[in-house]
């Protein structure tokens, strides 16, 4: 009998990561797109924190030389 219930228990299982698995196929290019989203911005985020004041102020005068002269 208890070889019965384990046996219906891991069938159960397999059924509900069976179902798992296909909610996650289906949503795996939309989280895949938000997943590559968050790693481009968390690299972004990475370089400006690593950036010294100096370079920070180099690239603010060069933001600003350019707004200069587009207007």
């Amino acid at each position: 009998m208890l070889t019965v219930c384990v046996a219906a228990q891991m069938t159960d299982d397999a059924v509900e990561m069976s179902a798992s698995e296909k909610r996650r196929r289906r949503t795996t290019s939309v989280d895949g797109e938000d997943a590559m989203e968050r790693l481009e911005m968390t690299e972004k985020l990475i370089l400006e924190l690593n950036e010294t004041w100096e370079e920070k102020m180099k690239r603010t005068e060069q933001i600003r030389q350019e707004r200069c002269v587009s207007h």
